[in-house]
């Protein structure tokens, strides 16, 4: 009898621990946590340093705001790199790896100049003299000078005319001053004036000069000076005759 009630009472002690370690197995299932929310961290400045032998490819639209130093390490750029508005972009290479500049504003000019001479028979109001543009080379006259002798009272006036982008244009009113009288009868004239004008590869340029009164043979010396510059042959249309009446 006695024996029976110890073996129902080691089986309530079982069924209790049982319970109980059911229930504390639920709660601790229950008080894990289900899952870590990601932690959001402020952005940090990335600095990537490599050597000249690595160094960094950019490729498409790169914008920059603010400074960028780049040194000593290269960075190749395949595509377009964009400034920001007032940015600025400073280069400092040694005196022995100097930066390379063109100016294309302003080619390689190579100096120019020439003289003609005018002449008058006697009686003759207007005569001319010309000369011709290098081949390959667009001229850019500068300076335009006059001397000539004349029987006292005469008086000269030049002009230079020249084709510069396809048009033909006469520049007037390089006129002549009294330089001085030498006597005999005689004036020494002389003028001279800046200009900008341009007479395309290959062109005419035509001095043309007028006179009055047309007493005796004169001559007339016109110096040119300016500079050339390397263009290819101008294009010109060729004009369409006028239709007749």
């Amino acid at each position: 009898m006695k024996g029976g009630l110890r073996m129902n009472r080691l089986i309530g002690y079982a069924r209790c621990i049982s319970g109980f370690l059911t229930v504390l197995t639920a709660v601790a299932t229950l008080s894990l946590p289900r899952g870590i929310a990601a932690r959001t961290l402020p952005p940090k400045q990335v600095i990537v340093t490599n050597s000249s032998s690595q160094p960094v490819p950019i490729q498409g639209s790169v914008s920059v705001s603010g400074g960028v130093t780049i040194n000593p390490t290269p960075v190749n750029v395949k595509g377009t790199l964009s400034l920001a508005p007032n940015s600025s972009v400073n280069i400092g290479n040694p005196a022995g790896t100097p930066v390379l500049m063109s100016d294309i504003d302003n080619a390689a000019r190579n100096p120019f100049q020439t003289q003609v001479q005018v002449n008058f028979g006697d009686g003759d109001a207007t005569d001319s003299a010309s000369f011709t543009v290098p081949d390959g080379e667009e001229l850019v006259i500068q300076y335009v000078s006059t001397l000539v002798d004349v029987p006292a009272g005469e008086k000269v006036l030049c002009s230079v005319e020249t084709i510069g982008g396809c048009h033909d244009v006469t520049h007037q009113g390089f006129a002549t001053t009294v330089a001085r009288s030498p006597g005999a009868g005689m004036d020494e004239l002389s003028g001279g004036q800046l200009t900008t004008i341009y007479a395309d590869p290959s062109s005419m340029v035509t001095i043309a000069c007028s006179r009055g009164p047309t007493t005796g043979a004169i001559t007339t010396t016109v110096n040119v000076s300016g500079y050339l510059v390397s263009a290819s042959p101008a294009a010109c249309p060729t004009p369409t005759p006028s239709p007749g009446p």
